[in-house]
């Protein structure tokens, strides 16, 4: 069974709160920063790690052939 959107979002923004030490106050941003992740993973095929990069200033290295 294929989850919502919202329920992704919802999971990821659980996963990030939890990561962050369960901080009082941080719902909102938490569940914006689950939003444009799974965003980026879907219209780029981003993993997790490579869109904290990215978001953190990172630039995207293309594998070589």
């Amino acid at each position: 069974m294929e989850q919502s959107d919202t329920e992704r979002i919802r999971l990821r923004a659980y996963e990030i709160w939890e990561a962050a030490g369960r901080p009082a106050g941080k719902d909102r941003e938490h569940w914006e920063q689950a939003q444009a992740e799974l965003a980026a993973k879907d219209a780029y095929g981003l993993d997790r790690e490579e869109v904290v990069a990215m978001r953190d200033g990172a630039e995207r290295v293309e594998d070589e052939p």
